[in-house]
């Protein structure tokens, strides 16, 4: 089993109705894990605050126009969270006019008491449902099989800027084993990483 990626780059918007920017993320480590009709994304944030009362974090579930997961689960220091769904804009218009505005799904998140310069890690996991498809739909059993997975960027979408983003996209697969040593089957993987630096990272989502 192989591993095609065909990322489709989209440009960010530069203005719109975003949060404040009262936290920065020092880290992002996104894992991508494709096994059959299931897609299984797990984000990580390392976040700094740059104020005394920066309030609460916005986290984006999904890019500029696409659908939130079905399901998701936040942890904030090992702690489940539930966040509180909020209505956050991006808009190719100064001051956020006209029909350019989209909705990119988000939730507040309370962080606690944080102050300027504190930090916390903040992890964001979810499941997706046929997200990744086979290439050819059908193959002979001695073919190579491809897995197409789809992505709106190899960025991480944020309302915050990023100094250092590292995805990992990871097929598994389960090779047959022999019929008399079926206890030895383990799953194979293989990874495609991106790294992204702090010289071509930005907010995904917001001006700053």
């Amino acid at each position: 089993m192989r591993l095609a990626l065909l990322p489709l780059l989209w440009a960010p918007l530069a203005l719109g109705l975003t949060p404040p920017a009262n936290y920065i993320n020092t880290a992002v480590a996104r894992t991508i894990e494709l096994v059959g009709s299931t897609t299984q994304i797990t984000t990580q944030y390392n976040i700094k605050s740059t104020s005394n009362t920066p309030g609460e974090y916005y986290l984006a579930l999904a890019g500029v126009g696409e659908d939130g997961p079905a399901w998701y689960e936040i942890t904030v220091g090992g702690k489940e969270v539930i966040g509180k769904t909020i209505k956050a804009y991006v808009s190719s218009c100064p001051g956020g006019r006209g029909l350019m505005n989209r909705e990119a799904p988000t939730v507040a998140i309370d962080l606690g008491d944080i102050k300027k310069d504190g930090s916390v890690t903040l992890s964001l996991t979810y499941v997706l449902i046929h997200a990744s498809t086979p290439l050819p739909a059908s193959i002979e059993q001695k073919d190579a099989q491809y897995l197409i997975w789809k992505s709106n960027s190899t960025y991480v979408d944020s309302w915050y800027p990023s100094d250092v983003e590292r995805i990992k996209i990871r097929q598994v697969t389960s090779p047959c084993p022999p019929s008399d040593r079926a206890d030895r089957q383990v799953p194979i993987t293989q990874d495609s990483i991106y790294r992204n630096s702090s010289q071509d990272l930005h907010s995904r989502l917001g001006p700053h």
